[in-house]
């Protein structure tokens, strides 16, 4: 689960930290979806988006981190052009297990830089969609959408109304109300806000990843790289053949079991 910089006190804190951590897994989600359904095509019957989504389990994520046609969504759609397109897959891969359990987790550089594309392309879209539903000239056809795409989506309740009693002792002390409090979970305009401690991910769109948790101001700005490792052991037919460290993120490790 992603770690928020700040979410209210007791049960409601619970509440906004889930239905955040759903959207963005629901975003990632639809890319995974998308790519499933297109090496997907010809079947005679045709899976529901739930019957993707339960297949990303280990084996399938693994099989798609071998993908080079993955590979390449992620790094041309969502990657800085500096990253290498094997670690670019495997780290969207890795948020993804990130999101999906229990503990909470703040996200190397490359995968906040993953999440902060992934928002901006669903705002994007909503705005083109909008933007098309406005145009008197274009026609969506059968595929017409009900009303305007938002990219708002409340929290349910009586979830909704816990949060707001939370948010209101957040709200007396300032000029904002608690409803103005929770666009923060609820409007995905506000996640850039909501879901990130710093911006330093940004800087990726001028340096490596190695280049910049390398650098002198690394250290000073709280930007060095992750030492997670874990000890493996290579056997063949019960025969030890070799044994070491490799590097490893604590989720990669809570995903499996």
């Amino acid at each position: 689960m992603l770690r928020l910089p700040y979410a209210p006190p007791g049960e409601a804190g619970v509440i906004v930290k889930n239905f955040v951590n759903e959207r963005l897994i629901s975003l990632m989600e639809d890319v995974f979806v998308e790519h499933l359904v297109c090496m997907d095509t010809g079947r005679e019957a045709p899976k529901s988006r739930d019957d993707y989504v339960a297949m990303l389990d280990e084996e399938k994520l693994d099989a798609l981190r071998n993908d080079p046609l993955f590979a390449d969504t992620i790094a041309c759609d969502f990657a800085p052009d500096s990253s290498p397109k094997e670690k670019a897959c495997s780290e969207f891969i890795s948020l993804y297990k990130l999101l999906k359990v229990r503990n909470e987790h703040v996200p190397d550089l490359l995968m906040e830089y993953f999440l902060a594309r992934l928002i901006d392309d669903k705002i994007e879209e909503a705005e083109v969609l909008n933007d098309l539903a406005a145009d008197e000239s274009f026609s969506f056809g059968e595929d017409a959408p009900s009303g305007m795409s938002s990219t708002v989506l409340r929290i349910p309740e009586p979830d909704r109304t816990t949060v707001l009693a939370a948010l209101e002792e957040d709200a007396a002390e300032g000029e904002s109300t608690a409803e103005d409090l929770i666009r923060y979970y609820e409007e995905l305009e506000e996640y850039i806000e909501t879901c990130f401690w710093d911006f330093d991910f940004r800087l990726l769109d001028v340096m490596s990843e190695e280049a910049l948790t390398e650098s002198p101001i690394a250290q000073e700005m709280g930007m060095e790289k992750r030492r997670d490792s874990v000890q493996v052991e290579v056997k063949i037919a019960g025969v030890l053949l070799a044994k070491g460290e490799a590097e490893v993120h604590p989720w990669d490790l809570e995903f499996r079991t």
